[in-house]
């Protein structure tokens, strides 16, 4: 599909603009294209953080006693969470 969009932008924006070659098609389809990705992060990013639970560090572990040696260990993140940043959180266990 094509369509032709017209813009009513200042004229020192314009010259940057076409200098810079951000007004060719191919600019403007991979700015229109990363601009749609940001925006549906943050509104990703905004259902994450409303979530509930220990995963955003609200819960201390236990500080383990001097003599004990504590790995590390994977637990995984809630799906939400790991579908938005494709991640697990570090955490310590207890043994």
């Amino acid at each position: 599909m094509s369509i032709t969009i017209q813009l009513d932008l200042p004229d020192a924006l314009v010259r940057e603009a076409r200098a810079n070659g951000l007004l060719e098609s191919e600019s403007m389809i991979d700015l229109l294209s990363t601009e749609l990705r940001r925006r549906k992060a943050a509104v990703e990013l905004k259902k994450v953080q409303n979530l509930p639970g220990d995963w955003r560090g609200r819960v201390k572990p236990p500080r383990p006693s001097r003599n004990v040696s504590t790995p590390l260990a994977m637990k995984p993140c809630p799906p939400e969470l790991l579908r938005l940043l494709n991640c697990a959180i570090l955490t310590m266990s207890m043994s």
